[in-house]
């Protein structure tokens, strides 16, 4: 016999909100501020695209190449458009 999967419920019928959503009050975490500084500071945290240290990693080369390739078909495309129906 298969086991049922019970449904989800979301807040508003639950009655209560969920721990994750309010922060701890400095009272109840004194060290929550200083680790999401951390966190914020960290260069884990930056968005890749910006992240040049990153994209210089010898890991990301084929990503590269993709983008390279990428940006001169583009620049090709529109310099010389091809119809998409012949006559």
């Amino acid at each position: 016999m298969k086991q049922k999967i019970p449904h989800l419920i979301d807040q508003k019928h639950r009655g209560k909100s969920f721990p994750w959503q309010h922060p701890k009050s400095l009272a109840e975490d004194p060290e929550a501020h200083k680790r999401t500084e951390q966190i914020v500071k960290s260069p884990s945290y930056i968005i890749a695209e910006q992240d040049t240290d990153f994209l210089q990693q010898h890991e990301t080369l084929g990503v590269r190449l993709d983008l390279d390739y990428l940006k001169a078909e583009l620049l090709l495309g529109t310099l010389f458009p091809v119809p998409l129906f012949c006559d």
